[in-house]
């Protein structure tokens, strides 16, 4: 997994800038800087999911079970801190002040542009640039272990391996 996969960040920035034209907000000093922060806060999550899907890619081989169990394991909390921090940016959207109001609406609006393309586009960028498995058996096997470890609630009870059906109960 390279770094040059970044160019998913492209789309938030220039959905960031429709926005402004279609609502008619002036680019001044404090709503240029909204690419900026945008690019920097949405690159440090995709550092981590990218840094993650090598890790598992190193270890199974298989870009397609290395994308899966990386939104597994980090995908939650890319989703929780995005959140986190789009919601505080949001609340400087209800300032009486209107360039800091701009600021914090238009910029929450491109982290959560940006956490759309980790989750949508980034493994859509990932899983069409995989070279082909060598035998699909053995991808599908993968992601069958790795989903009953990542939702062991989800199994039919007399499917469980039996070591999640005591830590169950």
């Amino acid at each position: 997994v390279r770094m040059a996969r970044l160019y998913d960040k492209d789309w938030p920035v220039a959905l960031n800038f429709a926005v402004m034209v279609i609502f008619a907000i002036t680019l001044r000093d404090v709503t240029s800087v909204i690419a900026v922060t945008t690019l920097g806060i949405a690159v440090d999550s995709t550092v981590h999911l990218l840094d993650t899907i090598r890790h598992h890619e190193a270890a199974h081989g298989l870009r397609r079970v290395a994308v899966f169990e990386a939104y597994v394991t980090t995908g939650r909390p890319v989703l929780v801190t995005s959140l986190i921090i789009a919601a505080g940016l949001a609340v400087l959207g209800l300032s009486d002040f209107q360039v800091i109001a701009n600021f914090g609406g238009l910029e929450a609006l491109s982290l959560l542009f940006a956490l759309a393309a980790d989750l949508f586009i980034l493994p859509a960028q990932l899983l069409a640039s995989a070279r082909p498995a060598r035998e699909d058996r053995v991808s599908e096997a993968l992601l069958l272990t790795t989903s009953e470890r990542a939702f062991p609630a989800l199994l039919v009870e007399s499917e469980r391996p039996a070591e999640v059906a005591l830590a169950a109960e």
